[in-house]
């Protein structure tokens, strides 16, 4: 039955069979010795929904049925077991210490390539982890502390898949571009063949799709724009891909075609796009605001202006639009609007803007724009509190230029009282009587 189980699991069936497998094995043979195959291998299932302190009593009691059993190997079973529960709780860095720690306690009994196997393993998985979570930093610091020791001798392509991913989000993109041409041209080299179906197993390989979208991406950083082209139409399953990664990769199309002069086709592209993922605002939104910049290209504003409305909706009705998104498409709507002398909505637009962002992103020039606004709408006592925002920043250019504003405005006031106090200059002279 613990067999059964662990073939249903080697073939990615639902864990409601192996596990039912393993409880049937329990319930027929519990007081069987080698049931504690079975009792491990749940208890490593389970361990991801355990808290805390229900993991640190499991692992105890874990020990002391493995210190009891006769079984050969029992010990490095239930580490691997107690590592592999660990690593599906997020906590690859207790597994990876756990495996570590019994190799070197057992360097010539352990079976060093099973373990160096699983070290492996978690090391990559905690650098998917990190770089799926933006920590691309974090995840480059961990693949140097183990890439002369543990991945030294390790052939993993998605490790490299991984650590190409770190590298495009900190913005190297030519170590990205090497590292995604060579998994790509592995995996092509294992396409069909019994080795790539085993490597599927033991290891999460991108796609070719995902691979080329990645490849297309970096070569658009890095102006090789015929290259990314070429790289982007060799994506032939498209519906492959996720729905993120199927909306990033129309938007480089549109991109890239717009680059080529292909501005209504790259329009075109957008709007297709749009309507079939109009129910998903965080997918969306982006391709918005793209449209928008492309239709101000071409001079359409109030296209544009909808277009950017349109990101603003998503954002109040889903809060879930990215916030540095929301904040470009309320700075250029705010823009057009003021270009169309829509002074008021305009002003709601930016003061919406500095409200929901200021805080978080230089935004000084917008605010010096609003209280610009007020002070030509004759709003002098407005557009000195719009501008008294800016007192923090006393050295910032912005401040500087709205005091300048305000000492005219006040020397302007000043001239006009006094004129006003000289009666030849206050009362309109008399014409003079003729004789």
């Amino acid at each position: 039955m613990t067999r059964i189980g662990e073939i249903l699991d080697i073939l990615g069936a639902d864990k409601t069979r192996s596990m039912g497998a393993y409880l049937e094995t329990l319930f027929r043979y519990g007081d069987n010795p080698t049931s504690v195959v079975a009792k491990l291998r749940m208890f490593s299932e389970r361990m991801q929904v355990m808290k805390e302190k229900e993991v640190e009593k499991s692992v105890k009691d874990i020990q002391e049925t493995i210190a009891h059993s006769e079984l050969p190997k029992i010990a490095q079973f239930g580490t691997l077991m107690t590592a592999e529960g660990y690593a599906k709780r997020k906590e690859f860095e207790r597994a990876i210490n756990l495996l570590v720690k019994y190799y070197q306690a057992n360097p010539t009994t352990a079976d060093t390539q099973l373990l160096n196997n699983r070290i492996g393993k978690n090391i990559n998985e905690n650098l998917h982890e990190m770089v799926d979570r933006g920590q691309c930093i974090e995840a480059l610091k961990l693949h140097n502390k183990y890439a002369d020791n543990w991945l030294k001798s390790s052939n993993r392509i998605d490790t490299k898949y991984n650590v190409g991913r770190a590298f495009e989000q900190a913005g190297v993109y030519s170590q990205a571009n090497h590292l995604y041409k060579e998994t790509l041209n592995k995996i092509y080299a294992l396409k069909g063949t019994k080795a790539g179906q085993e490597r599927n197993i033991f290891e999460k390989l991108p796609s070719e799709e995902e691979l080329s979208l990645r490849l297309a991406a970096v070569e658009n950083q890095q102006a090789q724009y015929a290259d990314a082209y070429q790289t982007l139409n060799n994506i032939k399953h498209p519906e492959k891909l996720k729905e993120t990664e199927q909306v990033e990769r129309v938007q480089l199309a549109a991109a890239l075609l717009e680059r080529r002069g292909e501005t209504d086709t790259a329009i075109r592209y957008l709007t297709e796009l749009l309507k079939e993922w109009s129910g998903l605002p965080e997918l969306v939104a982006d391709p918005y605001l793209s449209l928008a910049q492309l239709d101000i290209k071409q001079n359409k504003t109030d296209d544009a202006i909808q277009a950017l409305t349109k990101v603003n909706t998503l954002m109040e009705d889903s809060q879930k639009v990215s916030p540095q998104t929301h904040a470009k498409s309320l700075q250029l709507l705010g823009e057009l609007q003021e270009k169309k002398g829509q002074s008021e909505e305009a002003i709601k637009t930016f003061e919406k803007l500095l409200s929901l962002y200021e805080t978080s992103q230089p935004l000084s020039s917008y605010r010096y724009k609003v209280g610009q606004m007020y002070f030509k709408k004759g709003e002098i006592n407005k557009a000195a509190e719009v501008w008294n925002e800016l007192k923090s920043q006393k050295k910032d250019f912005w401040y500087q230029l709205a005091q300048e504003q305000l000492k005219g405005s006040e020397w302007k006031d000043e001239y006009k009282k006094y004129i006003q106090r000289i009666p030849a200059m206050s009362e309109p002279a008399k014409p003079a009587e003729r004789k």
